[in-house]
């Protein structure tokens, strides 16, 4: 029997060298891996014949992140499903993960990225429920595990990790190794003793309810804006007060006096029933519409309540929203409550139905990336749709550009019909609407600017959505700028009807700017150097205030996954809100409009990097110091505390 300690130290030693060559079963990794293997049957399943060990290193070609495992064959388990205790070593081989860890492959072929993923976290939250006293054995009750990988499967890990040690290549493998592996073997049998489904075909065993929201949808707005969903039958009050569903159809029968040509209250009765005693805390509900659409579906979060503030559909429960937005499907049935779990087929395709955003619809899995509310996104899109001109104004880095442009593709379904633009001090209307320019020969022409040439594409396709999107609106002189046309791009001046001549042009043409033709427009309210927003553009447009979102859980969700580590993120929620909070209190020199964004703090891309101190200090060194130096320019002292907290 060799050392555990010197396998290990040969596959860190010779895994990465093996990597680079071809795939060989002869090659000194593929036989460590076995004789690891074997170690491990060793000294676990003379004890429990029920545990049984795996591993790979790839099949054809060595794969990015090797691993080794342990299951309960009982619970029919493997790499693709399931539950199990899985090492898995870091592509650059300085060490490895020891983690209590799902099979990633089948819940995310079956769900989606998105739905798989939420599968593999709700599990991995009921995994650390039962196992929480391995954090004082220094385990992690999360899944911050960075594995080097650069592709390929090894970037699905994350979420299914559960519970999690790392160990570098000093890690004491003789003696250390073997307290943590049978730590771990215990705490991965006490939660298969509970019996947790972790097969993913048992995670619809959770109900899936369909659920109307009043005629022609008119409970809807009161569904979404109070993250509830509610039936009628106020008449009857509190229904947890009936104890069968014959006592409400009772009672229904006796409060609308049925008789033979009535309708049946039976399914009535059972509505009411299901809603207050069937759904249950984590089933999934749909919202439809009529028949044939579905509008949003969510997980409900509470138990049932009869809220009698309420002036109709006081019988509710509160549910967490998951994606809102409207769907075509077959036609179904017309009952308010349908518990669809009987259809298992339906239930799939609904969830992959409401999991995929169309290319017109709210791209939300990047909008989450900057923190902003799916409520707000929507209010800005409606808005835009009647009034046609929209501004998105606040402090520098709070993703307005970013929004802007995802609020044009959702109007527009691709990115062709867009055209942008930025202001500046110095824009004319001659840059803008139509001008003397100079041409190629040096000669000086009529020419038509921005928002004329956009006008026109607009004209050839009236079938097609355009938005002109302006940065920075506030910097230029808008009445200047606009000149006469500035009354055009109000929703009810649009279209033919309202033409008129407009500078430059000698034919008797008259212009106006078309129905389809969206203006979004973004401004830097922390610009000293501009002036009140002239109040002919106020009237022509609504306004939407963006802020910092530091204080949002999902802005360190995002930064996790961007590979920030843990401290670094405390570091810049905490400092920067200390830092925001004093600019907001600073009423007399500064205010809200002033405070940091978040956009500052955002790595691009999907970098393997790993962001730390260094990348923090060079952001405030660099982009965040200037600033707070150009608002304080007069006071220095003031200046440099901020900037000093900035670096605590």
């Amino acid at each position: 029997m060799r050392a555990l300690s010197s396998i290990f130290r040969d596959i860190f030693e010779n895994y990465q060298k093996d990597y680079q060559g071809s795939f060989d079963s002869s090659k000194t990794s593929y036989v460590l891996f076995k004789e690891l293997d074997q170690e491990l049957k060793n000294m676990i399943t003379k004890d429990d014949e029920n545990l049984e060990t795996h591993w790979s290193v790839g099949k054809g070609n060595w794969t990015q992140v090797p691993w080794f495992a342990i299951r309960d064959k009982r619970t029919k388990s493997s790499a693709q499903k399931g539950i199990g205790i899985v090492g898995l070593f870091k592509k650059d081989m300085s060490g490895l993960y020891f983690c209590i860890a799902q099979g990633t492959t089948q819940p995310l072929k079956d769900y989606g990225k998105k739905g798989g993923e939420e599968f593999l976290l709700e599990q991995a939250s009921k995994v650390r429920e039962i196992v929480k006293y391995l954090e004082k054995k220094n385990f992690k009750l999360d899944n911050e595990i960075d594995l080097k990988a650069t592709g390929g499967v090894a970037l699905t890990y994350k979420p299914s990790i559960c519970v999690h040690k790392y160990m570098s290549q000093g890690y004491d493998f003789d003696s250390q190794f073997v307290d943590d592996l049978f730590d771990l073997v215990k705490a991965y049998k006490d939660v298969v003793s509970k019996n947790i489904e972790f097969s993913h075909e048992n995670y619809l065993k959770k109900n899936h309810w369909v659920i109307g929201c009043g005629s022609n949808g008119n409970q809807w707005e009161n569904f979404k804006s109070n993250s509830l969903v509610a039936i009628g039958w106020d008449e009857l009050g509190d229904l947890s007060k009936f104890k069968s569903k014959q006592d409400i159809f009772d009672q229904l029968k006796d409060k609308y006096r049925a008789d033979e040509n009535d309708p049946d209250p039976r399914n009535d009765a059972l509505c009411c029933y299901d809603f207050v005693n069937t759904i249950k805390v984590n089933d999934i509900v749909f919202v439809k519409k009529g028949t044939s659409k579905l509008i949003a579906y969510g997980k409900i979060t509470g138990d049932y309540r009869f809220d009698d503030s309420l002036n109709e559909y006081k019988n509710t429960r509160s549910v967490e929203w998951i994606n809102i937005v409207e769907k075509e499907i077959k036609p179904i049935t017309g009952k308010t409550l349908t518990n669809f779990n009987k259809y298992p087929e339906t239930v799939e395709t609904f969830l992959k139905l409401m999991r995929k955003n169309d290319d017109k619809n709210n791209d939300m899995d990047e909008l989450k990336d900057t923190f902003f509310s799916e409520e707000l996104f929507n209010n800005i899109v409606d808005t835009l749709k009647v009034k046609k001109n929209v501004i998105l104004q606040g402090p520098p880095g709070t993703g307005k550009t970013f929004i802007s442009k995802k609020i044009a593709k959702t109007i527009t379904g691709n990115t062709e019909n867009i055209f942008s633009i930025q202001f500046h001090q110095s824009y004319s209307y001659e840059e803008f609407v139509i001008g003397y320019k100079p041409n190629s020969g040096g000669n000086f022409e009529i020419q038509s600017g921005a928002l004329i040439r956009a006008c026109e594409k607009a004209k050839e396709k009236p079938e097609e959505n355009f938005v002109m999107f302006i940065d920075e609106v506030n910097r230029a002189n808008i009445s200047k700028v606009f000149g006469e046309l500035l009354s055009l791009i109000e929703n009810d001046k649009r279209g033919k009807d309202n033409a008129i001549e407009i500078l430059y042009t000698n034919n008797k043409e008259k212009f106006y700017i078309p129905e389809n033709l969206y203006f979004i427009c973004a401004m830097n309210t922390a610009d000293r150097s501009l002036k009140m927003v002239d109040y002919a553009l106020r009237r022509r447009f609504s306004f939407f205030e963006l802020g910092p979102e530091f204080d949002k859980p999902e802005f360190k969700i995002f930064l996790k996954n961007k590979n920030v580590n843990s401290k670094t993120i405390d570091r810049i929620v905490d400092n920067i809100s200390k830092v925001n909070q004093q600019i907001s209190d600073d009423n007399f020199e500064l205010g809200d409009g002033y405070c940091i964004g978040h956009s500052y703090f955002c790595p691009k891309g999907n970098s393997t990097d790993s962001f730390g101190d260094k990348w923090y200090e060079q952001i405030i060194e660099y982009e965040i110091k200037p600033l707070i130096n150009e608002y304080y320019f007069d006071k220095p002292d003031q200046a440099q505390q901020l900037i000093d907290t900035l670096y605590d």
